[in-house]
């Protein structure tokens, strides 16, 4: 007579369902990617996800950095981005892209921002900025559009500062749970009957 527990092959799917968690809980965490310095040129990936800034991390003028869909950003303490060049971020509605801290238990303020200055240009696609001192910062003669993008939990969501004509179109983004302020504008030289913001549904 066969075992009680052997009948309907019931012993036999539950060794199955056993290794198969064993496995998941024994695979080896996604490596991550350290980055510093300058990264223009560079696509950054799903596949090479999480990349973490231990410095702060530069775009040059007339180079390009395209962060596609999917792909985490993580910035240590006091780090940040800063783009001369052309900032791409190709996040889907079902596979955003993240910039974030890379503390263990994060608080707002714990990196600097992606700062697009100069003549710089930005299309940021399907994104999330948190945990930052401001989250996107477009200055100087910058334009950047955003869509789908989210801004939570930084000291500023989005701040367009500063000397010269910077410009910011934002279309179905959030600016929500900020310390500060959503979206702050200061600007000093530019044409104050312009309209360097644009945020629409």
């Amino acid at each position: 007579m066969s075992s009680g527990t052997d009948r309907g092959g019931r012993t036999p799917a539950l060794l199955f369902t056993l290794v198969v968690v064993a496995t998941l809980l024994l695979a080896p965490a996604a490596k991550a990617t350290d980055k510093c310095g300058e990264v223009g040129g560079q696509t950054w990936t799903l596949g090479g996800s999480p990349y973490v800034v231990t410095c702060a991390v530069t775009v040059a003028a007339g180079s390009t950095l395209i962060v596609e869909a999917g792909a985490e950003v993580r910035f240590q303490a006091g780090t940040g981005m800063d783009v001369d060049g052309t900032l791409d971020v190709d996040g889907i509605p079902s596979n955003k892209v993240m910039f974030t801290s890379d503390a263990g238990s994060p608080a707002v303020n714990e990196w600097r921002s992606v700062s697009l200055r100069g003549t710089a240009t930005g299309d940021i696609y399907y994104a999330t900025f948190q945990y930052a001192e401001t989250g996107i910062e477009v200055t100087g003669d910058a334009t950047v559009n955003l869509f789908g993008v989210t801004a939570r939990r930084n000291w500023f969501g989005a701040d367009v500062v500063g000397h010269g004509n910077p410009s910011l179109t934002a279309t179905n983004c959030k600016f929500i749970e900020n310390d500060w302020i959503g979206v702050d504008v200061e600007l000093y030289a530019a044409d104050r009957y312009s309209t360097p913001v644009v945020i629409t549904e």
